[in-house]
């Protein structure tokens, strides 16, 4: 929607609170909208990625100009959400985040549990799914193959690591791929949940990660979950998977469970148990804090 239609949209309504994502361009109008409305306004931070330019996507003088809206718009936030503890201290290397609060990112539970196996092997099937625009995602996944490439050096078994995800590096993991004949490289795929319910095991291993709603989708799905301890993965992980300290730990953990089904199942009941309540949890602070918000400022 264009900003002049959505600024006539917003100054025609009535909101007793008002929401934005990202203190940019959104978080300007937001703002501008509340101040004129004399009412609240609250900031989710989703990331820090785009607030500190760790994608290098912008020019310095591009940057600048971002850094300078979003401190303004921080600064007069009643409340800043962001999504791990991670993503709060990262960005408060660069802004002064006053009442911050940190909530969990909700996702559809039923959506991704409800999968159908659509791609099927008789051996081990090990996923991992990531964004390939961010060089230090596919570096994740360079890792992990690595890895399983090492467990199948010192074992010999079989097993088969699915990859999903597309973006700029994906021709790069393909031709990096071609060297292993147990990568099978899927491409962005729609199908996400039939994906999971295809898989025996989750890996995640990123160097970029606020909160990563990938690994949410695999304990929804039922999956035993490894992720690497890098920034927000450790939280978005919890109690129910495991976090490994490094490579080496990674292929331990890995060669472990791979062989241990009596783990995996454990951990299939963690990622159950800790996906049926996860919703409810985080929509229940996140109302408690757009409430407080709205009763503090009346």
């Amino acid at each position: 929607m264009p900003y002049l239609k959505r600024f006539v949209n917003l100054i025609t309504e009535e909101y007793d609170l008002y929401l934005t994502d990202e203190p940019f361009a959104n978080g300007l109008l937001a703002f501008i909208i509340s101040s004129i409305k004399n009412k609240p306004l609250t900031v989710t931070l989703r990331g820090w990625g785009d607030l500190t330019n760790a994608h290098n996507e912008y020019s310095n003088l591009k940057f600048f100009f971002l850094r300078l809206i979003s401190n303004f718009v921080l600064s007069k936030a009643d409340r800043i959400i962001v999504l791990s503890k991670a993503t709060a201290t990262e960005l408060n290397k660069i802004y002064n985040l006053r009442r911050f609060y940190v909530i969990e990112r909700p996702i559809d539970v039923k959506y991704y549990s409800g999968g159908k196996r659509s791609i099927k092997y008789s051996i081990p099937t090990i996923l991992t799914v990531t964004n390939l625009r961010y060089k230090n995602k596919f570096r994740g996944v360079v890792e992990v193959i690595e890895v399983i490439n090492k467990i199948k050096k010192k074992t010999g078994n079989d097993v088969v690591l699915l990859v999903a995800g597309g973006g700029k590096y994906l021709d790069e993991l393909k031709e990096f791929a071609k060297k292993f004949d147990f990568v099978e490289v899927l491409g962005f795929r729609k199908d996400v949940p039939d994906v999971l319910a295809s898989a025996d095991i989750f890996v995640y291993v990123s160097y970029l990660d606020a909160f990563p709603s990938v690994i949410l989708e695999a304990q929804a799905a039922g999956l035993p979950v490894i992720c690497n301890n890098y920034g927000g993965l450790p939280e978005s992980c919890g109690w129910a998977g495991i976090v490994v300290k490094d490579k080496k730990d990674l292929e331990q953990v890995l060669s472990k469970l791979l062989t241990n089904k009596k783990i995996q199942r454990k951990l299939r009941y963690k990622s159950y148990k800790k996906m049926k309540k996860y919703n409810a949890v985080a929509v229940e602070k996140y109302v408690r804090v757009w409430d407080e918000t709205i009763k503090e400022y009346k």
